[in-house]
């Protein structure tokens, strides 16, 4: 018995519209949850004596060649005016010659709410030429993190607002580039840092810092 030709299409449209269907659900099983991140409020990244009378903030940028060079000297002032100055990281990524910077500083806040931030810090000045987004979350595993939450938090962008707002600070204070740095509010660059320090220390008006 030959099917009519009506009935043959019909009978064709409901199994493509079965097939739509069972793909569809699968999509939907496989797809799963939406990613959230409960984003904790976490205190900002500072090295040296937190609430100090002279306060140091450095604006940088984790792809900069200049910052990763001028870590190791940041390092040896906080050790030497450990008891005397607070130093505050601040995000300035030089989005248009660093592409993988922005990023970077979003993980770094990430490992911040895992209290690995200078942990982090330092491991992307030391690969700089892979900040790449499974470089990242790579470099947060190997540091012991909660490798599900950090990924989380970076793929939900969670701490955009964080990074935002210094690179805002960043550009109303005209920020030229990067490294640069505040001691008290007046600005100076990496060769003038420590004798800023020292005349704050000497007595120098604190400015607006915060």
């Amino acid at each position: 018995m030959t099917m009519p030709r009506t009935h043959f299409r019909w009978g064709l449209w409901g199994s493509l519209v079965g097939l739509l269907a069972v793909g569809g659900a699968v999509v939907a099983f496989t797809r799963g949850p939406s990613v959230t991140y409960d984003n904790p409020t976490s205190p900002r990244p500072v090295k040296g004596k937190s609430g100090a009378a002279v306060v140091v903030q450095e604006f940088s940028d984790f792809q900069c060649p200049a910052c990763a060079a001028t870590a190791p000297f940041l390092n040896d002032l906080v050790e030497r005016y450990a008891s005397d100055i607070e130093l505050a990281f601040k995000h300035f990524p030089l989005t248009q010659i660093h592409a993988n910077a922005y990023n970077a500083a979003l993980a770094s806040e990430c490992a911040n709410d895992q209290g690995k931030f200078w942990e982090y810090h330092d491991v992307l000045f030391a690969n700089q030429s892979a900040l790449g987004v499974s470089d990242l979350k790579q470099y947060a595993a190997d540091l012991g993190m909660q490798a599900e939450t950090f990924a989380a938090c970076l793929d939900t962008r969670a701490e955009k607002s964080i990074v935002d707002a210094d690179v805002a600070e960043a550009s109303q204070k005209q920020v030229p580039g990067t490294p640069t740095f505040f001691v008290n509010g007046t600005m100076t660059d990496t060769s003038g840092l420590e004798n800023a320090i020292k005349s704050a220390l000497g007595g120098a008006v604190q400015g607006p810092v915060r």
